[in-house]
């Protein structure tokens, strides 16, 4: 694999219902009112922190509503509905920043089912959505499966998770399809705006450029004001929901670490994301700025601008190749969230000029069908490249809660090309929560022997190979010429269906690789080793190949006493997928095998610790499973 010198996205989860995202912070009501009550089950009732008292109000329908005190970013509510584990509730959330409104339906009256499993104890049910601010957070029920009565336990408010660094807010992201899954990302609806006391600029393909963008009913028509307009901390810059543009910009601005500068999306939320298609150059939106979200756009490259096949193509003769970056990340700070990315050599990229490109997220993305090569050269060269979701060319980065799929294509070299999340010269990244189905690499690590990838962590990552070939994690020990890639950390993952499972060598020992906890299951006829090593540390993994006989190879060094060759017994596996169920069954030999000082990470000289699993339960104060999903 060779790099261009650098000078030169199951879809999202369903997002408005109960789904698996991360929660960050509680919030606490200060105060809780109800259109309602019986008087002996006060609206308290439902945030004394007690999961056997609660609210309850006869004569459907009947709210709940919980004032935070002030406007806050908030992406979730847990519930606890009475006797929710017997029947079925209908209910609908809306948020305002005021009593007087306007409110803003952020789930849709909808039924919910009792979980089964229950999500912990005490049987919470969270519902999630898009970041949004707002003081008031109101809760209607429509009656249950038995009555009209509405009953409610507790009421739980979230702010949105905070990663690496402080909490950002998120925006409404609109409606699309994936052309892969078929799933649709969706948000709530309806006419999303941004916060009323904020300094905004707004384009909208129905508007003119002769006006001064300053309001919805102003806003510009096309990329040229963006070009020349200066953006100070705290402002944003909003593109209307429906519209799409031929062009490309740069987000060039400094916001602070308080105060950042947004790039977003506005507008009715059925219309779906603002959609950008490059029409010249080699990124569509170019991050060289600081502390900025962008976030909700959807991006892609204009048939037009499509690179050419190379002429002495051989064995791929319709694939171009060429570089066209989705959104491009030279700068610091930045946070990349909720966007939908195909059709481009690179979905994402974070590169290192001159020292930048440094503490960036990247975060809720979607990013699919990655369809074009960097270089792709019948030579034998051993340097094709291109196809990746999500590229890593600096250090200091998070990567998590993103979803890629079939991101590979046609290499004159490999047969097959591309990765979900690639590093090359990136150092001390941070990829966890991430869900890469039916591709062809996961992760890949090179550099030079002067510039390598080091220290990089993976955590509570799933990876589903593609029919194509499969491969996990490919890292290099000190004889390679690409770099080796020391202290690389991979834990709590679970892999399904592949060809190649870890994969380290070329001088690959326990400096180089430490692998604990993982679940890595190959196919029926793989062509290589689930796991291979020479040496590397490694234990509390499961390993198995579908209908037996898994392949361990760690040179000389036995096997850990606590890895074992053994079925992990999934409960719904899917090859070549983006569905599949890949919690554990009862019997599972996973179960309570990892532990706890596998779950912290350091980043940049800074202690993190994973709290949740992938599919958002909270983990356990004691054993752990192997793999990405603690069994409930």
């Amino acid at each position: 694999m060779t790099y261009k010198p650098l000078g030169v996205m199951l879809a999202l989860a369903f997002l408005a219902s109960c789904v698996t995202q991360a929660q960050g912070a509680l919030i606490p009501c200060v105060s809780v009112t109800s259109s309602g009550l019986k008087r002996e089950f006060p609206p308290t009732l439902a945030i004394d922190g007690k999961a056997n008292t609660w609210f309850s109000a006869n004569v459907a329908p009947q709210s709940l509503t919980c004032d935070l005190g002030s406007v806050q970013d908030v992406d979730s509510i847990d519930l606890v509905l009475y006797r929710g584990a017997e029947r079925n509730t209908a209910l609908k959330v809306d948020l305002a920043g005021s009593t007087s409104g306007p409110w803003v339906t952020v789930v849709s009256r909808r039924t919910v089912t009792p979980l089964r499993p229950a999500r912990d104890k005490e049987g919470y049910q969270t519902l999630t959505w898009a970041r949004q601010s707002a003081r008031y957070i109101r809760v209607t029920g429509y009656g249950n499966s038995e009555n009209s009565a509405v009953a409610i336990n507790e009421l739980r408010v979230y702010a949105p998770l905070n990663l690496i660094g402080t909490s950002l807010p998120d925006d409404a992201t609109g409606t699309t399809t994936s052309p892969v899954s078929g799933e649709v990302v969706v948000q709530p609806s309806g006419d999303l705006l941004p916060p009323p006391d904020q300094v905004a600029y707004f384009v909208d393909c129905a508007g003119s450029d002769s006006l001064d963008g300053r309001d919805p009913t102003r806003a510009w028509r096309t990329l040229a004001n963006v070009s020349t307009l200066s953006l100070n901390p705290g402002e944003g810059l909003y593109f209307k929901r429906g519209c799409s543009w031929d062009g490309q910009f740069a987000a060039k601005w400094n916001g602070t670490s308080t105060s950042n500068i947004t790039i977003g999306a506005y507008g009715d939320t059925s219309l779906g994301m603002p959609k950008f298609r490059m029409t010249s150059g080699e990124s569509t939106i170019n991050v060289t700025g600081s502390y900025q979200q962008v976030r909700g756009l959807s991006v892609t490259v204009a048939s037009s601008h499509v690179p050419p096949v190379p002429s002495d193509a051989v064995k791929c003769k319709t694939t171009p190749a060429g570089w066209r970056v989705g959104i491009r990340v030279a700068g610091s700070n930045n946070t990349i969230e909720g966007n939908y990315l195909t059709g481009l050599t690179v979905g994402i990229q974070t590169t290192d000029g001159e020292g930048k490109g440094r503490f960036n997220k990247i975060l809720r993305n979607t990013l699919e069908k990655m369809s074009i090569a960097s270089q792709n050269t019948p030579d034998n060269g051993d340097n094709d490249s291109g196809f990746f979701a999500i590229l890593l060319n600096s250090d200091d980065n998070e990567v998590a809660w993103n979803t890629t799929s079939a991101n590979f294509g046609c290499s004159e070299d490999y047969l097959i090309e591309g990765a979900s999340i690639e590093i090359f010269r990136g150092s001390n990244n941070w990829i966890h929560h991430n869900k890469a189905l039916n591709e062809a690499t996961f992760s890949e690590l090179g550099g030079s022997t002067d510039n390598r990838s080091d220290y990089n962590k993976y955590q509570y990552n799933l990876f589903v190979g593609a029919d194509v070939g499969a491969e996990l994690l490919v890292v290099r020990g000190a004889e390679s010429g690409w770099g080796a890639n020391f202290g690389t950390e991979f834990h709590n993952n679970t892999a399904y269906y592949v060809n190649v499972g870890i994969a380290c060598f070329a001088g690959c020992d326990s400096t180089i690789l430490s692998a604990h906890g993982n679940i890595i299951e190959g196919r029926s006829n793989p062509s290589k080793s689930e796991f291979y090593g020479q040496g590397a540390d490694e234990g509390h993994n499961v390993i198995w190949r579908t209908g037996g006989g898994p392949s361990f190879n760690n040179g000389t060094t036995a096997r850990a006493s606590t890895t074992v060759l053994a079925d992990p017994k999934f409960v719904g596996p899917l090859k070549a997928s983006t569905t599949g169920d890949y919690r554990l069954q009862a019997d599972s030999p996973a179960l309570n095998r990892s532990i706890l000082q596998y779950l912290t990470v350091t980043i940049a000289g800074v202690p993190y610790s994973v709290t949740v699993d992938l599919a958002n339960f909270t983990l356990p104060s004691s054993n752990i499973d192997a793999g990405a999903f603690e069994r409930q």
